[in-house]
């Protein structure tokens, strides 16, 4: 998909990297309508594209609401139509910080609930108009630790497990939405350099952490990646460099993490 003159909905764009790529989108030309829990974020990330004289709408959106999540979908039908792309984008990261000790079950269902079951509601109110237009990407927000494993597990056993659950969901819905005319796009960024990646994961006390922060990508680089990739028309966008061959490789030892992490990762605390 070529986004320039396509109608884009960015859920969890205010900041972060749905707001660079809803940055970058419009800058390609595309509509942007943006959603998220933050009116500043909104404000801002809105402020700047308008100054760059293109076209953005926002909505306040709570997406572990069903009623917010269905007033978002009326707001987004009135302003644009069905958007060309659905990107959501949303992570409540200190929801989803856990280890060992924190087996919580209520702390496991309230990050789940926005995590993962807010992107199910989204796709409730947002994706029958697509259906009915018969056309249109839905793009959900995975990671590339869905794919590869990295010390911090350790420290992100809910945020890995929810990653792990919406690759599996946006597989799903690719057999499902086939013949449709519409497809299912499985984001995975590489570790970005966002303020709530960044900061939790150094405050998290993983030791190692700075040397893992060290190799953390741009919101800008993955941004435009995502929309170069996004033009390719392929199941899978994934912008961690050289995850195909690693793929490969953790196959070949049985999904084992260990051997995987001690090669990649060797000055991570588990191999010293």
């Amino acid at each position: 998909m070529n986004i320039n003159g396509k109608k884009i909905l960015v859920v969890g764009g205010g900041a972060g990297i749905g707001a660079g790529i809803a940055y970058e989108a419009a800058m390609q030309g595309a509509e942007v309508a943006i959603a998220d829990l933050s009116a500043t974020a909104l404000d801002e990330i809105g402020g700047r594209i308008r100054a760059a004289g293109k076209t953005v709408h926002t909505c306040p959106v709570d997406i572990g609401s069903d009623e917010s999540v269905a007033a978002m979908g009326q707001w987004c039908e009135r302003e644009m139509g069905a958007p060309d792309l659905l990107l959501v984008t949303v992570i409540e990261y200190l929801s989803s910080f856990s280890g060992l000790d924190d087996m919580d079950i209520a702390g496991w269902k309230r990050s789940f609930e926005v995590n993962f079951f807010g992107y199910i509601r989204v796709l409730e109110h947002v994706l029958p108009a697509m259906r009915a237009r018969g056309t249109g990407t839905v793009a959900l927000t995975a990671s590339t630790v869905a794919l590869l494993p990295d010390p911090t597990a350790a420290v992100l056993m809910r945020y890995k497990s929810i990653k792990h659950a919406m690759l599996g969901f946006s597989q799903a819905l690719a057999i499902a939405l086939e013949g449709s005319g519409l497809r299912s796009v499985c984001f995975c960024p590489s570790l970005t350099a966002t303020p709530g990646a960044i900061d939790n994961l150094r405050s998290s006390g993983l030791p190692g952490v700075e040397s893992i922060l060290d190799i953390a990508a741009t919101v800008e680089d993955v941004a435009r990646y995502f929309l170069s990739e996004l033009e390719k028309e392929e199941f899978l966008i994934c912008a961690h460099a050289g995850y195909r061959e690693q793929l490969v490789e953790l196959a070949s030892e049985q999904l084992d993490p260990a051997p995987f992490i001690a090669r990649h990762f060797p000055s991570s605390p588990s191999q010293a």
